[in-house]
């Protein structure tokens, strides 16, 4: 059959509308989002790298206590957090 497409078809594996065994819906999963505090910015036309540079460590430093404070809460404690 792949040879007369000239691809794999995709295959599906979920839940049916009116019974949960068979079907191609995603299967009912609870999804967590988390929203950490705005950063401020001022809005400049022409910013420098500096500038660059400095609101990008702000929001990985944000980004990074967001994960600390609600990583045990939400996901697995023994998970760590890597930017790079």
């Amino acid at each position: 059959m792949t040879e007369s497409l000239g691809f794999s078809p995709p295959m599906f594996h979920g839940r049916g509308i009116f019974q949960y065994n068979i079907g191609i819906l995603p299967f009912r999963k609870p999804i967590t989002t988390v929203v950490g505090k705005p950063i401020d910015v001022k809005q400049v036309d022409n910013p420098s790298d500096e500038e660059i540079n400095e609101l990008h460590n702000k929001y990985i430093k944000s980004l990074k206590e967001l994960f600390e404070e609600n990583n045990e809460k939400y996901g697995n404690k023994d998970l760590k957090l890597i930017i790079k």
